[in-house]
């Protein structure tokens, strides 16, 4: 049987939506600390088993919204007791009912557009987990450089830029880093990227150096 474009599209999409749905619960998961959870990351993959996953879409929600539960109480953060857990409970019963012939279609529907709303509400959450993690990071970063803890530094704001790599905040601070470590090539790669702060006083001293190396 010959398979056309059209019929392609479909069945990449049905193989890789759910995909990306579960990598982003996975995420999720992985984003709160080992005590917090209450299931591992990797364990929403039982998700893509047929029939077995009316049971286990249920076991999902409720480790997700206790997981980011746990670790939003142990940031203080302020946020909803259990995190997506009402939408996503509404999302499994409906998926249930949907096998029921005579509610399949309007079930079905409801199931669809909870599943959405659960999807972008949990990744809303996890976002969050990344900003405060991100900031935690960013702080700590800026704190080792004035105590001159330079490697230590580099590590903590490398590790906030792979999370955030658009952040020039964090580019310019790792860039002073860098300049302190005299490692001026990566100074000038990070700097080159930065468009909104003033990086003229690094580049100044990009050139002082680079010219008493040129000297000796």
């Amino acid at each position: 049987m010959n398979i056309g474009p059209t019929e392609r599209i479909i069945i990449l999409l049905l193989l890789g939506v759910p995909i990306f749905y579960l990598l982003t619960l996975r995420k999720a998961l992985s984003r709160c600390s080992v005590e917090c959870r209450t299931m591992s990351p990797n364990s929403v993959w039982w998700d893509l088993l047929p029939l077995y996953n009316l049971y286990w879409q249920f076991v999902i929600v409720k480790n997700i919204a206790e997981s980011l539960s746990n670790e939003f109480r142990k940031r203080n953060i302020a946020v909803e007791s259990k995190p997506g857990f009402g939408v996503g409970l509404a999302m499994c019963i409906l998926t249930l009912l949907a096998i029921v012939p005579p509610i399949r279609a309007i079930a079905g529907t409801g199931a669809f557009i909870f599943w959405i709303v659960y999807w972008a509400t949990i990744a809303v959450f996890s976002a969050k987990l990344v900003n405060r993690q991100v900031k935690k990071l960013f702080n700590q970063g800026v704190e080792l450089y004035e105590q001159k803890q330079f490697l230590e530094a580099e590590k903590v704001l490398q590790k906030a830029l792979e999370s955030m790599p658009s952040s020039e905040d964090i580019m310019y601070n790792l860039a002073l880093v860098y300049l302190e470590e005299k490692k001026y090539d990566l100074a000038r790669k990070l700097v080159n990227q930065i468009k909104t702060i003033d990086c003229r006083e690094i580049i100044d001293s990009i050139r002082t150096e680079e010219e008493k190396i040129a000297q000796n």
